[in-house]
C-alpha cells in the first residue's frame, strides 16, 4: 500500500479534483484506492457524494470525528466510508478546522496522522490524501505519513514561489520526519489552449524538468459538471478530455511508482539537474 498526498499551499489549482478523479481513474484499472479528505471545507467529501452539496457545514459530523481520530492516533479504518459511487473514503468536515488547537501542545504532533495510518487494514493498493490550502500541521502531518508526493500546478502565472515553498517543506520532511518521501511529480492541472498557459507550462518543465509529469489534467467543464453530479469525471462522462487526461495522468503516476520502487529513493530537489 502506497500513500500520495496531494498538495500545494495556493488554492483553486485542483487538489481535490485530482484526488476525487484520479481515484475514480485508478480503479477503473482495478486498483484499490482509498481517498483521504484532510481539507475542511470537504470538497472530496461532497464530491464523492457524502455531503449534499446544499448542507451546512454544522450539520455534517465528520470533520470533528476525523479530528478526535487523528489528534488521539486512532485507527484511521474506522472512519472509512464507502461512497454512493463505490469509492472508498475518509470524509472531511469544517470540524477539523480545530486540529491544530486539539493537539497543540503534543509530543510529536506531526506525526499522529502517520500513526492513525498505520494501523490501516493492507486492502488498499493506494491511498490518496487531499491535502488542505495551507503548509500547516495537516500537512505536514500528511508528508510525514506519505511515500509520495504529486503538486498540482495551475499555469495562470509565473510565479514559483507556492511550488518551491512545498518542495523546501518537502525537503524538511524529507530530511527530519519521514526520510522515505519522494517528489513523485509536478501535474499541470487546468490547462487552457493559450498563449499565456503554453509559457507557464514550458517555464516549468525547463525549470523543474523530469519532475513534471508528461500528462497534463486539461480545463474541462465536465470535470466541474462531475463534481456537481458527485462522481469522478470517468464515471460521470467517459469519454470526455477531463476523463482522458485522469487515465492517462493515473497511467504515468503508476509508472513512477514502478520506477521509484526499482530505483530506490530519490531526494526532493526543487531544481531539475
Amino acid at each position: 500500500m502506497k500513500t500520495i498526498a496531494i498538495a500545494n499551499h495556493k488554492g483553486g489549482v485542483g487538489k481535490s479534483g485530482a484526488a476525487v478523479c484520479l481515484a475514480g481513474a485508478l480503479r477503473e484499472r482495478g486498483l484499490r484506492v482509498l481517498v483521504v479528505d484532510l481539507d475542511q471545507q470537504a470538497t472530496a467529501t461532497e464530491w464523492l457524494g457524502l455531503r449534499s452539496p446544499g448542507e451546512l457545514p454544522d450539520d455534517e459530523p465528520y470533520g470533528s470525528a476525523l479530528c478526535q481520530a487523528v489528534s488521539h492516533a486512532w485507527p484511521l479504518a474506522d472512519l472509512v466510508r464507502t461512497s454512493p459511487v463505490e469509492l472508498d473514503v475518509v470524509p472531511c468536515g469544517s470540524g477539523f478546522a480545530s486540529f491544530d488547537r486539539c493537539v497543540s501542545g503534543q509530543l510529536a504532533a506531526e506525526r499522529l496522522l502517520a500513526r492513525s495510518m498505520s494501523q490501516l487494514p493492507e486492502e488498499w493498493d493506494l491511498v490518496l490524501l487531499d491535502c488542505p490550502p495551507s503548509l500547516g500541521l495537516v500537512t505536514v502531518n500528511a508528508l510525514v505519513a506519505s511515500d509520495y508526493l504529486l503538486i498540482p500546478v495551475e499555469p495562470k502565472s509565473a510565479s514559483r514561489t507556492p511550488i518551491l515553498t512545498i518542495l523546501r517543506l518537502a525537503q524538511d520532511v524529507q530530511a527530519q520526519l519521514n526520510e522515505n518521501l519522494e517528489l513523485l511529480g509536478i501535474v499541470v492541472s487546468r490547462m487552457q489552449p493559450r498563449l499565456q498557459h503554453r509559457q507557464v507550462e514550458s517555464w516549468l518543465r525547463e525549470l523543474f524538468g523530469v519532475d513534471v509529469l508528461d500528462g497534463v489534467i486539461r480545463e474541462s467543464t465536465h470535470v466541474g459538471e462531475s463534481h456537481a453530479f458527485q462522481r469522478p469525471v470517468n464515471q460521470y462522462m467517459p469519454a470526455s478530455i477531463g476523463a482522458v487526461d485522469f487515465r492517462e495522468v493515473g497511467a504515468e503516476l503508476l509508472s513512477r511508482i514502478a520506477a521509484a520502487q526499482e530505483e530506490g529513493r530519490r531526494e526532493v530537489r526543487i531544481y531539475a539537474s
